[in-house]
């Protein structure tokens, strides 16, 4: 969540494999042509579950797999303990991830540390107190659902967000 709110004030559009359709080239499919089509991409090898799921470094090995074919292609890698890279893809050294210890308030700092201008003013002001009104509504937006990892509340997130941020940059 705080990947988007962090991308949106920045003016960027997140994308994700949950809003695109099939195609009829299955996910994988779908999943390179997202990556490719994509300037920069941002993966948070840091979530665990109850069984270690190998999606995210499968996509960050997809991704980096694109990067020569594009250098100007952004790859930006989270990770919640410093170290946790290497714990999982060793051929990485080399790569700085960025450390978020499991705090939203934390990874949203580091979009704006990777990805901020001086003349986005201050869109990380704005993105923080977004981050704060978007946490309070998703309990009531979730409305039972237990993850908020779907097609629709992708969309209400960048919407919502888009929504918040041109409210606060409009003059009152």
């Amino acid at each position: 969540m705080a990947y988007v709110v962090g991308l949106v004030t920045l003016g960027m559009e997140p994308r994700c494999i949950l809003e695109v359709d099939e195609d009829g080239d299955g996910r994988m499919g779908r999943l390179y042509k997202l990556i490719e089509e994509c300037g920069c991409s941002i993966h948070d090898i840091s979530y665990r579950g109850t069984e270690f799921r190998y999606n995210m470094p499968f996509e960050l090995g997809i991704a980096y797999a694109l990067t020569p074919k594009s250098p100007q292609r952004k790859l930006v890698i989270f990770e919640a303990k410093r170290r946790d890279l290497l714990k999982t893809l060793t051929d990485l050294r080399g790569f700085d991830p960025k450390v978020h210890g499991m705090r939203g308030k934390k990874a949203l700092a580091m979009i704006y540390e990777c990805f901020s201008t001086p003349s986005l003013g201050n869109s990380e002001e704005i993105g923080r107190d977004i981050y704060r009104r978007i946490t309070k509504l998703l309990p009531q937006f979730r409305d039972g659902r237990p993850s908020v990892f779907n097609r629709k509340s992708f969309q209400w997130l960048i919407h919502a967000t888009a929504n918040f941020a041109k409210a606060r940059r409009s003059p009152q």
